[in-house]
Parts: structure tokens; sequence; C-alpha cells
């Protein structure tokens, strides 16, 4: 469960769950992109059925208010707060806005509008964390030119250094790893280009030397409206 009592950096969780997820033995992260506030329910659904699967829950922008709105639901609702992993982490897009407002009642009984306390989290461009002893940067993309060239994103595996490179903005799932590192965009959830369906990834990594597994996922609407998930 995710704590909500950490909010810097593009991070959300506690001091306590940082520390416990960057020295685990193995590792989990769900990721997903590029949802573009079309249809917060598919947002929902991915977090219903893996979110409670996972160490950290990553989203590499453009669709901000998607993230919001979980956020929110869970301040006010602590079932909410159980689906959610100990790790949420969060990169503005070119879309997106640099702060975020969300609201929480003074006091668990002052539930009208007017007795929320409103304060406002900043939206980074980039994050950098560690899961089981690895290191981790993501963002959104653009602003390394991602559409065309990789190198950017060479570089700062290098630099940082960085065992795992996350990006959304082509709109296209895409992955490799080059000199140990792996660079990995999940494509959207909602705008698929190039042909492709609308996809996230589940990344998982059993110690610090082995390498990754990395799983992608699409989702149908059924005629009820729920959804139905397989593996690409």
């Amino acid at each position: 469960m995710n704590k909500l009592s950490y909010f810097q950096n593009g991070l959300i969780s506690s001091l306590e769950d940082l520390e416990i997820i960057a020295n685990k033995k193995h590792g989990r992260i769900l990721v997903f992109s590029d949802t573009h506030n079309i249809d917060s329910n598919i947002v929902s659904e991915v977090i219903e059925n893996f979110a409670q699967d996972v160490d950290v829950l990553l989203f590499c922008g453009d669709g901000i208010d998607d993230i919001g709105e979980i956020l929110q639901d869970a301040l006010n609702n602590e079932k909410q707060q159980e689906k959610l992993p100990e790790l949420i982490a969060v990169v503005r897009g070119n879309n997106d806005p640099k702060n975020y407002v969300l609201s929480l009642p003074a006091k668990e009984e002052e539930l009208e509008a007017s007795n929320y306390k409103m304060f406002q989290i900043e939206i980074p461009e980039a994050v950098s964390f560690m899961v089981a002893g690895r290191r981790v940067f993501a963002s959104h993309g653009h602003r390394h030119c991602v559409n065309f060239s990789m190198d950017n994103l060479y570089a700062i595996a290098e630099n940082l250094p960085a065992d795992m490179i996350f990006y959304g903005h082509t709109h296209r799932g895409y992955q490799e790893e080059t000199q140990g590192t792996l660079f990995l965009n999940p494509g959207s959830l909602c705008l698929p280009r190039g042909g492709q369906e609308p996809s996230f990834a589940v990344v998982s990594f059993p110690g610090i030397t082995e390498r990754y597994t990395v799983e992608y996922f699409t989702m149908e609407k059924t005629l009820l409206g729920s959804y139905v998930f397989s593996k690409i």
C-alpha cells in the first residue's frame, strides 16, 4: 500500500518505503505512458489488475490528469490506497502542466468542499530512483529528441549511470538492452501509433545481476464495458 506521505521530485511514497524498495532483492515495475486524459477508466483498470503485484507504478507523461484522479481517490479512500504500489513515479510530458493540485480534508469528518486543504505537487521532467539495487531514470522523452534518435538517452545511461531508462512520447512500444542498460518505451494506452495496439509493460528483475524480463500487455473493451488484458 502506498502511504502517500512523500510528494517530492515526482516520487509519491513514504521515506520508509523508498528505502525498502531500493534495498529489495528483486523488483517489478508497472510502466505506462501517453494516456492523454482520454479515458481514466483504462488507467483505473490497469491499476486494479496489475498494481498490487508490483513495487513501482511509473507514468512516463502526457496524461497527468489521469494519474491525478487516481491520487485524489486514494487520498480520500484508504481502500484505494491499498490498491497502489509502495512507490508511484511520474514525469511531465509536453502536454502536461508543471503542477497538479490535490485536495485533502483537514479532518476526516470534514468532507465538504469548503473544508478541503489544497496542496500543489510539482511534476518534474525526469525522475531517478533505486529499485532492488538498480538505478532507474525516466522522462517523457521529448526533451531528448526520442522521435529521431536514442543518443541522448544513451548518454544519460552512461553518465548517470542508469540500469533502466524509461520514456514515452513516440506512442510506440520499444525495448533494447545496450551495455547492460534496459531502454524501454511502453507504448501508449490510448493513442498507439505505427499500427501498434494500446499497450503498457511490466518489467521484472530477480536480482542485481540477473537480466530483465519484460512483458507487454494490451487490452480490449468488452460489450459489458470491462477490459480484458492479454500479453503481446
